[in-house]
């Protein structure tokens, strides 16, 4: 059952794929914003797109094969299918370019008050394709909704989402080269597990070591089990006093107090997380919870001193203290591994500078020079956009290294941790900021700034569903260069259909009767932030780049001790991310995940582990159908007042 031909892919998997899009961009954007339900493309492997993969798998492929074999779906076309999803799957809703992009775009003319001073500090600094205007209240009935008898002002929108989605183009090339160049390194050299992608791999594959991933008894007392769990936690939406398991919304689950001024440790059940992070290694499990743990002493004992910092960045970690640190640490995270590369780098920059043969890329999705020069040519035309939005020339390259960091970091602890929810612990723009001094920082450079939160890339934007899908594309039959142009088509579609179904329903119902964040606080914060720093200029924060340096200084004395020593216990990857709301939701998680597999593997070894496969498959599985019904339910029974049951 779901097992399927392993052939080389047809045009009918780019169909599959841009269906998968469709429905990924349609259905993600409908349940956040109008039934107000999960928010299915939060994670790395978004609920939107997992579903209708597992549907294919379990019921559709084995329909066809049974009526029309010459119709299923081979492994190949499944593959190719889930990869046009997984990069694209990051657009739709209030966490992709419909949230920040428009919420931004739209936000500095209609919430401008004088109270505020946005008028005098940052609206001579607006280039006119920066942002829509507010002629014939446009901006108004975006937020507000169109009066009866209007039509929706799509003319406003045409020139600066042309010159934005130019900008969010150049980032996903970009995003795309450094996929390419860092795939080999990653895959061959590093080893490094991508348990998304090989859950997804094993779902379409034939039994290995003898073991049957779906259909046997373990994956359906996983599959019970997940669906077990929110199937009864939906009958409190009739009952609100029923008792529900620890798992799902935000607000779910409990904290084990330690004290005063200590934040308390989480404790609550992430099914998506459990499911993947099973696949993960022990020791990175380990660090991801050790480190957890040992921020939140951290924390605690600086509250205590008194020592701590203001004006927080609101895309970082909840405590900044350790969004410095760890940004330190994800510096030095990213810069080892490419020196680790180097050798596999110079051979890709060699190709496209001085040609040359051999230089291994037959089977990538792209060549190493076009990987390079379109690497090249997308950083350059990114600053050249900040500079023309009137970012000054130190700033902007700066501010797009910085953010080079969160993209490739972000992806590899992904692919490394089987974390499904990861975010960078402080952005670009902060690290600008601070590191250069809003005193030497003119109003148009702080302005362009603000404006570049529409592009904000706390989850890592496309390079997270990028890497895998070219680790996906090693599963793949057949020409791997036409499924670099399958990529790029889904992810068109996906913000085309994204971009125009969100600003329909924000013209026919407002956008801030959406209730998300986006649209009503997080676009304020972006330019509140930037006119409060134009107000009391400061130079270079001393402190923040002091905390920057210790963490950078632990990553690289962690990292040269698990080098030296090959036994040393201590994975560095977990010293990233340790103070992000994610991790705080999910240490828990990976906790109970090291513990039970510890257990497994000490028990039975190899054998166990793989034999207990199949139950946590199963659990996703289970979990995902359950999540499903609960939007279902919500839609028929509580429009617009859903229940949040997925999310971090």
């Amino acid at each position: 059952m779901g097992q399927v031909r392993d052939d080389r892919f047809k045009i009918r998997a780019v169909v599959l794929g841009a269906f998968f899009v469709v429905l990924v961009s349609v259905w993600a954007t409908y349940s956040e914003f109008i039934v107000r339900a999960s928010r299915l493309n939060m994670s790395n492997f978004a609920l939107a797109l997992f579903v209708p993969f597992v549907l294919c798998v379990l019921i559709v492929n084995p329909v066809l094969k049974a009526k029309k074999p010459e119709w299923a779906f081979g492994r190949s076309d499944l593959l190719v299918a889930l990869t046009m999803g997984l990069a694209s799957a990051v657009i739709p809703a209030a966490d992709g370019l419909p949230g920040y992009l428009l919420g931004i775009l739209a936000a500095p003319f209609y919430f401008a008050t004088p109270e505020n001073g946005w008028a005098p500090y940052l609206h001579n600094h607006i280039r006119p394709w920066m942002a829509p205007s507010e002629d014939g209240r446009a901006m108004t009935w975006f937020f507000e909704g169109l009066p009866p008898g209007q039509a929706v002002p799509w003319g406003a929108w045409v020139l600066p989402l042309f010159w934005w989605l130019s900008f969010i183009g150049a980032a996903a090339c970009v995003s795309i080269c450094l996929a390419v160049l860092l795939r080999r390194q990653w895959v061959d050299h590093e080893r490094l597990v991508y348990p998304l992608a090989n859950v997804a791999v094993d779902l379409v594959s034939v039994p290995k070591h003898g073991i049957r991933m779906i259909g046997g008894r373990l994956f359906w007392s996983g599959a019970v089990t997940g669906f077990g769990m929110i199937a009864w936690n939906i009958l409190s939406y009739f009952s609100p006093g029923a008792p529900k398991f620890p798992t799902g919304s935000y607000r779910s689950g409990t904290s084990l107090p330690l004290g005063r001024n200590f934040p308390g440790i989480r404790i609550k059940l992430n099914l998506f997380t459990i499911g993947f992070v099973y696949f993960a290694n022990l020791e990175v499990l380990f660090s991801v919870w050790f480190f957890y743990v040992l921020n939140v002493f951290q924390v605690g004992i600086l509250r205590r001193l008194g020592f701590g910092l203001k004006n927080s960045d609101s895309w970082g970690s909840s405590y900044e203290v350790a969004g410095w640190e760890g940004f330190g640490a994800l510096t030095v995270f990213v810069g080892w591994g490419l020196w680790m590369a180097r050798r596999h780098l110079y051979t890709a920059f060699r190709s496209a500078f001085r040609g040359g043969q051999n230089t291994g890329d037959t089977d990538e999705m792209m060549g190493y020079r076009a990987a390079v020069w379109g690497m090249l040519i997308g950083l350059g035309y990114l600053v050249l956009w900040l500079h023309a939005a009137g970012m000054a020339y130190g700033a902007a390259i700066l501010c797009v290294l910085a953010t080079l960091v969160t993209y490739v970091g972000v992806a590899k602890i992904v692919a490394e941790t089987g974390l499904i929810y990861v975010r960078t612990p402080l952005s670009g723009q902060a690290f600008t900021m601070a590191a250069l001094g809003t005193r030497t920082l003119s109003g148009a450079t702080m302005t362009a700034l603000a404006f570049s939160y529409a592009l904000i890339s706390y989850r890592g934007l496309f390079m997270p569903g990028l890497v895998h899908g070219a680790r996906l594309a090693d599963f793949v039959r057949g020409n791997r260069r036409l499924l670099l142009w399958a990529v790029v088509f889904g992810l068109v579609l996906s913000a085309v259909v994204s971009l125009a179904f969100t600003l329909h329903l924000a013209y026919v119902h407002g956008a801030y009767h959406f209730d998300v964040w986006p649209y009503r606080s997080g676009n304020k914060a972006a330019f509140n932030a930037a006119v409060a720093k134009m107000k009391t200029p400061q130079g270079t924060d001393s402190t923040r780049l002091m905390l920057f340096g210790i963490g950078a200084a632990l990553m690289g004395l962690l990292s040269f001790l698990r080098y030296r020593f090959p036994r040393w216990p201590l994975h560095p990857i977990g010293l990233t991310i340790p103070g992000t709301n994610f991790t705080r939701e999910l240490a828990f998680s990976a906790f109970l995940v090291w513990a039970i597999k510890g257990l497994l593997l000490k028990g039975g070894g190899m054998v166990l582990y793989r034999q207990w496969q199949p139950f946590f498959i199963g659990l996703l599985v289970g979990y995902a159908l359950a999540v499903t019904l609960s939007f279902v339910v919500d839609l028929v029974w509580f429009p617009g007042q859903g229940h949040v049951v997925h999310v971090f």
